[in-house]
């Protein structure tokens, strides 16, 4: 009966030109589609098989079992991808078994799996796409391959199981929020090469305590380790330009911070709440005559000279130039992005909560975008628009079109 049912699975992709569903009780299920690809459906898992290209990707699962084993191949051809949203309905599934064909995992493609334990990633992967283990909650420790380069956006938010993990030698890129709401990790080692933290990267960690970054990082983009409250250890490197929004924001654990010369920018709400309990300070480990200098005396921010004595005379510095910020470049970034868009979403909330969130003067024309003296969730929404048009759309749009 095994063979009698084989045959008519391989009879069926071998005739895939005609419109025929093999029946269930054949043990599979083969549709063909239009172009003559075709779907067949084994363990509960929809696999796609490409004619023109003789691979095979997943494209649903609807196991209920606690562990999952994919195949290196389905009638005859590797299984090479895993399609977006793939096992978001596997609630169940605590182990995943990935085949070493596979080469491509798209987006949010292990999203969902909230009580996934244990998965590997094969090791001809290169990029871990944006949102790929988003919420898989039960996950505590998940090994990259070597050959990856980057880690896109919310690759592994909301993660908050997640323990330990190791980001490969040759990562230069960490998309925003990649890591955002991993309540458990505690330590985190950025490979050299990277040169930003973007936005929210790090959000939310609540149990973050040390952060090691490499020599090769210029930017600490908005609220990249915002509510990390145990974080008590981070080393920033020479070569630092700037460090954005609320960076450091309610890091209350975060006693003393030494910035290098090479720093160029810090906005004023950066260490926002940081150590502001009673019994603690947060002290700027500065260098004599620096930007940092200048910015701990202007901000009366408990400071040390790292090159001197620990004198608090004023800084012999020049007034700091003023860069102008591009309409919508919140961040000072040099480009108008879905992080600018949010984050005056965010001074909008604060707004009407009744707070008064801190803001240079370039910041707050920077938000104003419509130029009504207000910053409110309009602006939020216009420099998403202008984003998505001349970014996402690639179609050239001035300000004056956004907003008439």
């Amino acid at each position: 009966m095994k063979q009698i049912k084989s045959i008519l699975c391989a009879a069926a992709v071998a005739l895939s030109g005609m419109a025929a569903v093999i029946p269930a009780e054949a043990g599979c299920a083969l549709t063909p589609s239009a172009n003559n690809n075709l779907y067949i459906t084994e363990n509960d898992v929809e696999y796609f098989i490409n004619s023109r290209e003789g691979t095979v990707s997943v494209r649903t699962c609807k196991s209920t079992a606690e562990e999952i084993v994919i195949p290196e191949s389905v009638e005859g051809k590797p299984v090479v991808g895993i399609l977006r949203s793939a096992f978001s309905s596997c609630d169940n599934t605590k182990k995943l078994v990935l085949p070493e064909t596979v080469t491509e995992i798209a987006n949010y493609g292990l999203s969902g799996m909230a009580a996934l334990e244990e998965v590997n990633l094969p090791a001809a992967l290169e990029k871990i796409e944006g949102s790929v283990l988003q919420k898989c909650e039960s996950l505590e420790t998940v090994t990259l391959p070597e050959n990856i380069t980057e880690i896109g956006s919310y690759a592994f938010s909301g993660c908050k199981s997640l323990k330990t993990i190791v980001i490969p030698d040759k990562v230069t890129t960490i998309g925003s929020s990649a890591f955002i709401n991993c309540e458990a990790l505690t330590e985190i080692t950025i490979p050299e090469g990277v040169t930003r933290i973007p936005t929210f990267c790090f959000s939310g960690c609540t149990s973050l305590t040390t952060v090691n970054l490499p020599s090769t990082i210029t930017a600490i983009d908005a609220e990249s380790f915002n509510l990390c409250g145990k974080l008590s250890k981070i080393n920033l490197p020479e070569g630092l330009k700037t460090i954005n929004n609320f960076a450091f924001s309610n890091d209350k654990s975060l006693r003393t911070l030494i910035i290098p010369r090479s720093v160029e920018l810090i906005t004023i709400n950066s260490f926002y709440k940081c150590a502001n309990n009673a019994d603690k300070k947060f002290t700027l480990g500065v260098y004599k005559d620096s930007y940092a200098h200048q910015y701990a005396v202007e901000q009366k921010y408990d400071y040390f000279l790292v090159d001197g004595e620990n004198e608090t005379t004023e800084p012999e510095v020049k007034e700091p130039e003023v860069k102008e910020q591009a309409n919508g470049d919140f961040d000072g970034d040099g480009a108008v992005g879905a992080e600018d868009a949010q984050n005056v979403l965010n001074v909008y909330a604060e707004l009407i909560a009744g707070n008064v969130p801190e803001l240079t003067d370039a910041q707050k024309k920077a938000a104003d975008v419509n130029g009504d003296g207000e910053i409110d969730s309009a602006d939020a929404q216009y420099i998403l628009l202008y984003y998505v048009q001349n970014v996402i759309a690639g179609v050239p749009t001035t300000w004056e079109e956004i907003i008439k």
